[in-house]
């Protein structure tokens, strides 16, 4: 969890100097002279800062993919099968398992257009091309933001699928002391 958080923090800072130093998010079509000055001075600072931050969103995403996948594959699948198999219902865990599934897949293909972007954005010479560079960085922002609510979202669902299984639980311990 301390990693996340420190991880978390240190993303949120470098993307925020970078737009901070590229100008207002809300101007993202407009960049002034300054802007682009600000961009080229400080291109090779804001390219190493991209680079680190790629390669922490690289591991990030491959524990958390494994986490998710775990969930699913290890808890959520085995879980319902079993119940399933004892004939008993579980009709409120199964549509939360396919939910959690397809939003996994989302989060995937959410991240990979999200690495592409930033992939994108760190080839790009900021020197050279400061509007591109910053027009690229805007994109890969809102795709990473994508990323994080898909990733929320994984975790919402686990918690509601976590509150399903209580709640099964109770109701099966209710029927077998009738």
């Amino acid at each position: 969890m301390k990693f996340s958080r420190r991880f978390g923090l240190a993303a949120v800072t470098v993307l925020a100097a970078c737009l901070v130093m590229a100008g207002s998010v809300f101007a993202a079509d407009v960049i002034t002279d300054k802007q682009i000055t600000a961009i080229r001075n400080q291109c090779n600072e804001l390219q190493a800062n991209l680079t680190q931050l790629h390669q922490s969103d690289t591991l990030l995403r491959i524990n958390r993919g494994q986490l998710y996948r775990t969930i699913a594959d290890k808890l959520m699948t085995p879980l319902n099968q079993r119940i399933a198999s004892n004939n008993l219902d579980n009709s409120t865990l199964v549509p939360l398992t396919a939910e959690f599934n397809d939003t996994y897949t989302d989060f995937y293909n959410d991240y990979k257009d999200y690495d592409q972007s930033l992939s994108a954005v760190i080839q790009i010479d900021c020197k050279k091309q400061p509007t591109q560079f910053y027009s690229a960085l805007q994109q890969a922002r809102e795709k990473r933001i994508k990323v994080g609510k898909s990733s929320q979202e994984l975790t919402d669902l686990a918690v509601e699928y976590k509150k399903a299984v209580a709640t099964f639980t109770q109701s099966l311990v209710k029927e077998t002391k009738q």
